[in-house]
């Protein structure tokens, strides 16, 4: 009972990164990121908004794909989605780290 409930969590959190990597591709909804949360009004307006809805969108999408992962391996225990999920998370963590080191420049 528990594994099913997990991996309705795992699914459930997949879908929401999705959709919330739609709606950043449209350039709407939230910018979930700490530079542009943290940041006081007149950097808000600085920023460039379209930048960080790419790189919102990317993360989100990562993160889509790692709980989509997560989740096939907790329904299957194939050690495939496991190993997946790991290129996932490494991805993701390159990628903010590539990011970060960009806006040092």
């Amino acid at each position: 009972m528990i594994k099913i409930i997990f991996t309705g969590i795992c699914f459930l959190i997949s879908i929401v990164s999705i959709i919330y990597c739609f709606l950043t591709n449209k350039k709407r909804g939230p910018i979930l990121s700490n530079v542009y949360i943290m940041a006081t009004k007149e950097e808000k307006r600085k920023l460039d908004k379209n930048k960080l809805y790419v790189e919102c969108r990317d993360i989100s999408f990562f993160i889509s794909l790692i709980f989509f992962s997560i989740g096939m391996f907790a329904i299957t225990e194939m050690n495939l989605f496991k190993y997946v999920a790991y290129f996932f998370i490494l991805g993701v963590i390159v990628y903010a780290v590539v990011i970060s080191a960009k806006s040092l420049k």
